[in-house]
């Protein structure tokens, strides 16, 4: 849709938008410059980030955030083979027997501990719980099912395996650095295109 064609509205957000990160890039640091750095010598790999800057991940979180809104960075999910020696995933849907704080606080800890659990998220429905699960194989899943499914607070539990095509998700961020140039340079930078940094495996 051509620009000239934008409803008043459109417009408004669309210059709205355009200011609000014009503001938040304005507004990045020192700091925010080191972590942009530190991705691009980590290949974007988080957990590599953290390691190089001596960060917590609630810091990392908020100053990506900013680079984020300034337009900098983006996060991303690429492509991760081994997943780390457990090659099999599963999806596990469970559902408690009594739903109190205490039990909730009690299984959710224990999802915490459980290194086999790589996401969980609370549902509406017939079930409490969707787990994503990792394993060594199938067997070590079928196991992994009868444990939980032996825990007193389990009422219910099933799962089944996930077919992938290309590999696993492996979290990472995308960095576009700001192009600075002006007139003939800047036209030549935005000609080859925006220069990314992307995770590996």
């Amino acid at each position: 849709m051509a620009a000239s064609s934008l409803s008043g509205d459109a417009r408004m957000d669309s210059t709205s938008e355009g200011a609000r990160r014009r503001a938040v890039s304005d507004r990045i640091d020192i700091h925010d410059a080191k972590l942009q750095a530190a991705a691009v010598r980590a290949n974007g790999r988080i957990q590599d980030i953290l390691q190089v800057l001596h960060i917590a991940k609630t810091t990392f979180s908020q100053r990506l955030s900013r680079l984020r809104v300034a337009g900098r960075a983006r996060t991303i999910t690429t492509i991760n083979p081994l997943s780390g020696g457990r090659p099999h995933q599963f999806t596990a849907w469970v559902k408690l027997g009594v739903l109190t704080l205490e039990t909730i606080a009690r299984f959710e800890d224990g999802l915490i501990d459980d290194c086999a659990v790589f996401a969980a998220q609370r549902v509406a429905g017939d079930v409490d719980y969707r787990l994503s699960t990792f394993h060594a194989s199938p067997g070590d899943a079928a196991a992994w099912l009868a444990a939980i499914r032996a825990n007193p607070n389990v009422a219910r539990a099933i799962h089944a395996p996930v077919r992938h095509l290309f590999g696993h998700g492996l979290e990472g961020v995308v960095l576009t650095p700001p192009v600075k140039q002006r007139g003939r340079r800047a036209r030549s930078a935005a000609a080859k295109g925006s220069q990314t940094v992307r995770p590996s495996g």
